[in-house]
């Protein structure tokens, strides 16, 4: 019986697989405890909604200070001018739709997009202010990534 080509190479695939992954290294299950104890984690949502998901985050390519964040719900946006510390809604031009992606302009500091469930709309003022952007034949689309 004369196998076909494809065949063959799934076959010598998981031929391999089964020589070759007994001999790797098997990752510890769990941190030493040395190492976890070391680890500290700080809440930074002073003033985001409570049961909200947070699904975006951007932060401004020159101030690290300033930072966005989308969320499911009815504020959308988040603005903090403080390395997460603290936030306020920056809603102005939004309609409560969830943010689902953000994309700082590195070669236009202060300049953010955000795709929403309104469509796409940009900030040049570091994301205080948000105007829909126009896309050529597309009258309203989700934005789920950019």
């Amino acid at each position: 019986m004369v196998l076909p080509p494809s065949l063959r190479r799934a076959v010598r695939y998981v031929c391999f697989l089964l020589l070759v992954l007994p001999t790797l290294p098997l990752l510890p299950a769990e941190l030493p405890s040395r190492a976890a104890a070391d680890l500290t984690w700080q809440a930074v949502n002073d003033g985001l909604p409570t049961y909200d998901q947070a699904l975006a985050l951007a932060f401004h390519p020159s101030d690290p200070q300033v930072m966005l964040v989308g969320v499911a719900g009815t504020g959308s946006l988040y603005r903090s001018r403080d390395a997460g510390a603290t936030w306020l809604p920056s809603q102005a031009g939004f309609s409560g739709q969830p943010v689902y992606a953000l994309h700082a302009d590195a070669q236009r500091p202060g300049t953010f997009l955000a795709g929403s469930g309104d469509g796409l709309l940009r900030s040049t003022d570091g994301g205080l202010t948000w105007r829909r952007v126009s896309l050529p034949g597309i009258t309203y689309a989700p934005i789920y990534a950019l």
